[in-house]
């Protein structure tokens, strides 16, 4: 049972009342309010759901990690935000001393990196980081990510919210 109604009440309810009538339906609850997004792991634990879900949560997460780093083409986080895969072009040549590249793509072609290969100006890399050692890497490369220091928000929503309070704790500037 996926329970998706304007109201976060409503859809714990409705998965609450799915599990008493069929213990083994697996429920998720559309929960979007900030109120209840603090406790999110609570409520799913405690209400026994599969798993609870908050689009202007992970709308803000996505718009966070692209703020941090601008300069990546794409940015996946996996294990619950604990890893992100990050694909971004170098612009200088490299060697890959002691860093952990999974895939490099050079004119259309992909290569699986080992310990002789050269990162060619141009490349395209691929890498799997925990965040916080993201900036670390990026420095220790060479490579500028132009991480913004202020941002502006325009509209007091949730995901306003959210944002505000992702981006604050980076300590980045934010104004709504």
């Amino acid at each position: 049972l996926i329970a998706v109604t304007e109201s976060d009440e409503v859809n714990l309810l409705t998965c609450v009342i799915a599990k008493l009538n069929n213990s083994g339906c697996h429920t998720i609850a559309r929960v979007r309010s900030p109120h209840y997004s603090e406790e999110s792991h609570f409520l799913q634990k405690g209400l026994n759901l599969s798993m609870t879900i908050n689009p202007e949560l992970e709308a803000a997460k996505e718009m966070t990690r692209l703020l941090n780093f601008p300069t990546a083409i794409d940015i996946f986080s996996f294990a619950k935000d604990r890893i992100d895969m990050l694909r971004f072009r170098v612009t200088q040549q490299l060697t890959t001393n002691n860093l952990l590249i999974c895939i490099i793509e050079r004119n259309s072609e992909i290569i699986v990196p080992n310990g002789d290969t050269v990162i060619m100006s141009g490349d395209i890399l691929t890498i799997m980081a925990m965040p916080s050692d993201v900036e670390e890497f990026f420095r220790k490369i060479g490579v500028k990510t132009n991480k913004a220091e202020n941002v502006m928000i325009v509209g007091g929503g949730a995901t306003s919210y959210y944002l505000a309070k992702l981006l604050s704790s980076r300590n980045i500037h934010v104004a709504i």
